[in-house]
């Protein structure tokens, strides 16, 4: 009962966070319309975005169970020394990727925005090197927080001895 009660507030979550975004669309496109700005600035927004979700994303869902089960059969100590590097390893890796598009950026839009106009394609280049820095702070700063809370619940999980072999 106590997992179904869980499960029933995770997707409550989920939906109140979709429907926040739904609301935050439709915000967006009765201010913006079918703008050039609003064109330009979700173009801008797609690969730093894409790069996030990738790079964020994919560690995140690897390193927590690796953090829990390193916790419980090696100890607190190893799964900091972890974390550290994992942290490490994705800053070096969102920084090293938010150069390559801050460098690559020249070459990608021209072909991404094949038809926009030379001012919009200027609009959305300048957008894009505004946001850019983002990719940097978001991966390093949300997801890191969030994978740091989701590591906290994996080891009060994993912390007691009746639940230490569930992984299976």
């Amino acid at each position: 009962m106590r997992i179904l009660r869980a499960a029933a507030i995770v997707a409550s979550g989920a939906l109140i966070v979709r429907f926040g975004g739904m609301v935050k669309e439709l915000t967006v496109a009765a201010y913006f319309g079918r703008s050039d700005e609003l064109e330009a600035l979700m173009t801008a927004q797609l690969l730093p975005s894409f790069m996030l979700s990738i790079i964020a994303g994919g560690s995140n869902s690897s390193i927590i169970p690796v953090l829990a089960d390193l916790r419980v059969n090696h100890g607190k100590s190893e799964a900091k020394k972890l974390m550290a590097n994992a942290a490490c390893l994705e800053g070096a890796l969102l920084l090293a990727v938010t150069l390559l598009l801050a460098l690559t950026a020249p070459m990608l839009f021209p072909t991404l925005c094949s038809g926009f106009s030379q001012e919009k394609l200027m609009t959305t280049e300048r957008i894009f090197y505004w946001l850019l820095p983002a990719l940097f702070f978001r991966g390093s700063g949300p997801a890191g927080q969030a994978r740091r809370g989701r590591a906290r619940r994996a080891r009060t999980l994993f912390h007691r001895p009746h639940h230490a072999n569930l992984g299976g």
